[in-house]
């Protein structure tokens, strides 16, 4: 496992040094949680510049005022640590790749008359797939084949148009160690054995065919290699008979004797043309823009290029460029390597229908995992999003980047999904959901007990003492407290209630009149309430518009009553970012003092 990450001076990382304790695991999709503007790109960059012997980090990449001090990487992988910096790089065995947004402006420039116009545009990045393999054509002379086959060389049919056919020799490169076998004198003793037998044959050539029984090759169908040649063959020529085997493997010998370096140029063509159509044919399948992406050789290199970014959506541009950046990770894998594939936020933009092709794409390379893969997410979504919406819990690894993190306890989230469940068909359902919203959810004044009829439901988990405003708030002041104050652990529905209902308090105290503050209280949705004191000449500060979506998302929480998992939404995970939380300690008038019921009651 790698346990700790440190990064020295990259990015958003000065020349202090930041220790990421990861514990990432390379048999599970590691998937890495951090508010916006914590440096998870800054992470993914040093990764990115990791060269074969050395980090590179360009002075653009350096902290803000230290281009000139160093930079390095280390990893602790099972308590060992390993450094890349600017003179050696100790992570060489594990190699890695970064997919992340491609998405870059440029601009064009046009002279009219005395004036330039510069028209801006947002440009894809071309993805170089790999360089071009040159064909090459293997020369088959079959006089000079036979003339090392003896007496009855007439027997011999040529074999041209295997030669000539992509998929034979696609697989033909499986073969090689087959022939540099049968170099070795006991095999050669068995070859040789069928070419006595049939060069000792008499009669026409038609009539020699007709005395080649299959027993002919007994012997040498117990030699490993040779039977391993002719379920190669049989693939791509099913009814071959076992002369036909013996007849292309002997000629096949004597072409590698002959032209080794030629045939692996050959293969190597043929695997080449095949990577390139599977990946035009799954650009094809992917490709809804209508400018029929696909790949194009250009100064001997296979790229995919697109159109500017301004012409396509972002979800064309995110699952296009992403499933071509896993097919080209995933054509460079090799089983005595180990990989560290880092994956930028790219889930976080994808729309649900793009989710599933780039789950496809990805679960393609879990399910091949041998431990030698450590594949990371990094995101700023709720982690919940991801165990039951792309991946099969099992498979996910947690991991928080940042020491405070936002884990919603069961409690909080029955509590929220209790209300949200009642059956408003239902009268008495109705009427204890309408209170809870007024009373509990709400700002408002007045306060009510509903713990008893809360209590009547007799709902597994539900805390009926919350019914109770005064008891349910301390709970919510106390994990607001937690969050202000950068503890291990918050409950971040706790948080977006409180917010909610110091928004609401806030507005409903600028009221003039006792008639106002109560149409304010009767005013279902938070949003409608600051219309409200916006109608009423009352200004709302646009922060407080901006922060309802997350106090909003906190209290429609749904349970599944099949799973028992809850319908979660990624907003309220949002009280990371730091933008936010500090509009919400400006909110809450926080001076690094632990708060108390009143701000919210």
């Amino acid at each position: 496992m790698i346990n700790k990450i440190r990064i020295k001076n990259v990015k958003g990382y000065s020349s202090q040094g930041k220790d990421l304790n990861v514990n990432l695991d390379p048999t599970k999709i590691n998937l890495c949680v951090a508010p916006n503007g914590f440096g998870k790109s800054s992470l993914a960059t040093a990764f990115e510049s990791l060269k074969r012997t050395r980090l590179e980090i360009s002075e653009d990449n350096k902290h803000i005022g230290e281009k000139n001090q160093p930079s390095s990487l280390t990893l602790t992988i099972d308590g060992s640590v390993y450094t890349a910096d600017g003179t050696k790089n100790e992570i060489a065995g594990y190699q890695a790749y970064v997919i992340h947004n491609r998405s870059r402006v440029d601009y064009q420039k046009q002279r009219i008359r005395n004036y330039v116009n510069v028209e801006a545009y947002l440009e894809i990045e071309d993805i170089d797939v790999c360089p071009v393999e040159s064909p090459a054509a293997i020369t088959y002379q079959i006089n000079s084949i036979k003339s090392t086959f003896g007496a009855n060389k007439k027997v011999l049919t040529t074999i041209d148009p295997l030669l000539r056919n992509s998929q034979f020799l696609y697989l033909l490169s499986n073969c090689y160690d087959d022939f540099i076998r049968f170099a070795a004198k006991k095999r050669q003793d068995k070859l040789n054995a069928i070419l006595n037998k049939i060069n000792a044959l008499h009669g026409t050539e038609e009539q020699l065919r007709a005395q080649i029984t299959d027993d002919f090759f007994t012997e040498i169908e117990e030699e490993e290699n040779y039977v391993h040649f002719k379920g190669f063959l049989l693939k791509v020529v099913p009814t071959a008979t076992c002369f036909d085997v013996f007849n292309t493997f002997f000629q096949l010998l004597y072409i590698w004797d002959h032209q080794k370096d030629t045939v692996k140029r050959a293969c190597n063509r043929a695997h080449y043309e095949r990577y390139k159509q599977r990946i035009d044919d799954n650009l094809k399948l992917l490709d809804t823009t209508g400018r029929s992406i696909c790949s194009k050789e250009l100064n001997g290199r296979l790229v995919v290029t697109y159109p500017h970014a301004n012409d396509i959506s972002n979800g064309q541009r995110d699952v296009l460029t992403f499933a071509t950046e896993l097919m080209v990770f995933k054509a460079g894998l090799r089983l005595d390597k180990k990989y560290i594939l880092i994956i930028d936020e790219v889930f976080d933009y994808l729309d649900d229908a793009n989710t599933m092709a780039a789950q496809y794409y990805l679960s393609q390379i879990v399910k091949k995992n041998q431990g030698n893969i450590y594949v990371v997410l990094l995101t700023h979504l709720n982690p919940y999003y991801f165990r039951n919406y792309i991946f099969n819990e099992k498979v996910i690894n947690q991991v928080y980047l940042e020491d405070t993190m936002p884990v919603a306890t069961q409690e909080m989230m029955k509590f929220i999904a209790f209300r949200q469940g009642l059956d408003k068909k239902n009268a008495n359902d109705k009427a204890l959901e309408e209170d809870m919203s007024c009373y509990i959810f709400h700002y408002n004044p007045q306060v009510i007990d509903l713990s008893s009829r809360i209590a009547a439901y007799a709902k597994p988990g539900v805390k009926s003492t919350w019914g109770r405003p005064a008891v349910f708030k301390v709970v919510l002041i106390n994990e607001l407290n937690k969050y202000f104050e950068d503890a291990p652990v918050y409950d971040p529905y706790a948080v977006a209630l409180a917010l909610r209902l110091r928004v609401e308090k806030v507005m409903y105290d600028k009221l003039g009149s006792e008639q106002l503050k109560n149409d304010f209280v009767e005013t279902h949705k938070t949003n409608e309430k600051l219309k409200f004191c916006e109608d009423n000449n009352i200004p709302v500060p646009d922060a407080y518009f901006i922060v309802n979506a997350i106090h909003n998302s906190s209290d429609h929480l749904r349970e599944n009553p099949v799973t028992g998992k809850f319908e979660e939404k990624a907003m309220v995970y949002k009280l990371q970012n730091g933008v936010i939380k500090n509009v919400l300690k400006k909110l809450f008038n926080y001076q690094e003092q632990a708060l108390d019921v009143s701000t919210i009651s």
